[in-house]
């Protein structure tokens, strides 16, 4: 059996469920560590889940969003984000900082979005305001809202996100794809709709709205080959 890092006792941080404590380290050689969740995520989810002896919950699949880290030690500096602050990301709309833990998780920010009817309807960020550990494109980050301006940011997410591609209670058509798809199908999937709207751009619709879908499948296309990489 591979050695874990993980000792039952130890509390850790996992962006899609925020904090729990191993229970169990098991004899399974793929999937060892038991962790119990303070509060589950997910409506429809269990309250424990199981992890590789490195961290991660699919195994040959290491993604920062899929991997426990322990936490108690504080960060230096902390976090420009803290509850109450009303913000926006690319593809979310606007929302709301409901905590900015300091305790040493990689995505101490958590988001709650104003409009998102997916069964997980809360963000996990961090100190910076990133998604995604390995990200680095400045355009993509959470970023603090005026209340002033809140209206525009509001507007330009339904035209890129529209409400006619969200059913409350299920999860978006991009995320089922994501599930249902293979990488090759997926990455298809994302470059042809570049192409698409690139052709369009200028010939139809509003310049900035098919910019605005560009951008929106280029970010997706840039997420899968950096997950591809790691």
């Amino acid at each position: 059996m591979t050695v874990s890092k993980f000792k039952v006792g130890d509390r850790v941080y996992a962006p899609f469920h925020d904090c729990g404590v191993v229970t169990k380290i098991t004899n399974d050689d793929t999937y060892p560590i038991e962790v119990k969740w303070e509060v589950s995520r997910y409506k429809f989810g269990d309250d424990i889940s199981t992890f590789t002896p490195d961290g991660f919950l699919f195994y040959g699949d290491k993604r920062d969003w899929t991997r426990i880290t322990q936490v108690g030690k504080a960060l230096e500096g902390g976090s420009k984000f803290h509850v109450g602050d009303r913000v926006s990301f690319p593809h979310h709309g606007l929302g709301t900082v409901i905590a900015d833990h300091n305790d040493g998780r990689v995505y101490p920010i958590e988001v709650k979005w104003d409009n998102n009817p997916l069964c997980q309807d809360i963000s996990s960020f961090t100190p910076e305001g990133l998604m995604v550990v390995s990200m680095i494109d400045d355009d993509d980050k959470l970023t603090i809202v005026k209340k002033e301006e809140e209206k525009e940011v509001d507007q330009i997410a339904n035209v890129i996100n529209p409400p006619h591609y969200k059913v409350k209670g299920l999860p978006e058509a991009h995320e089922i794809m994501n599930h249902l798809m293979r990488r090759e199908q997926l990455e298809g999937f994302y470059w042809g709709n570049i192409i698409k709207y690139a052709y369009r751009y200028g010939r139809k619709g509003d310049k900035a709205e098919t910019a605005g879908k560009i951008a929106w499948y280029a970010t997706k296309l840039k997420e899968l080959e950096e997950c591809e990489s790691e």
